[in-house]
């Protein structure tokens, strides 16, 4: 098991390396890792609350080949901090965060109705807050909606 761990902690650290040549950056982890993964969390749920349901219908397809790459990383990146365990619980709550925000700032992606699902998630378990997390929630499947929309028009 050690020998996985150490696996991950390699794949998750590599990641992060190439984020940052991208120039999307995280904390190192600790505790300020951690308080930065929170208020992170606060920061992206009030943004979504404040992002009106029309402006998600109006999103394009991101199509920058670096923030699609960027966010290629990051959905897996949660995978691997998910599964490397609570060492890398900030990692995964500012990949929701980061994930959430570059969907809002470049728009549709792949995994953008992932990225609200897991905010939703993350929103509960940070802020105990249902209403919030439900919200969220309803915004990932109007994205799913709109992705699989989206999908069906270029077949």
């Amino acid at each position: 098991m050690a020998n996985a761990e150490l696996r991950y902690d390699d794949a998750i650290h590599l990641c992060l390396t190439i984020l940052k040549e991208l120039e999307c950056r995280f904390p190192r982890g600790g505790v300020i890792g951690l308080m930065k993964a929170v208020d992170s969390v606060r920061k992206t749920v009030k943004m979504v609350g404040q992002t009106p349901a029309e402006m998600l219908e109006s999103l394009p397809v991101a199509t920058d080949p670096s923030k699609i790459a960027i966010m290629a990383f990051l959905n897996r990146m949660h995978e691997w901090a998910y599964l490397a365990g609570d060492k890398f619980v900030y990692v995964n709550l500012l990949v929701f965060t980061k994930m959430v925000q570059m969907t809002l700032s470049n728009g549709l992606f792949e995994s953008s109705a992932i990225s609200f699902a897991g905010l939703g998630h993350v929103s509960l378990f940070v802020m105990g807050d249902v209403d919030t997390a439900y919200h969220i929630g309803e915004r990932a499947l109007q994205i799913q909606e709109r992705c699989e929309s989206e999908a069906g028009k270029a077949t």
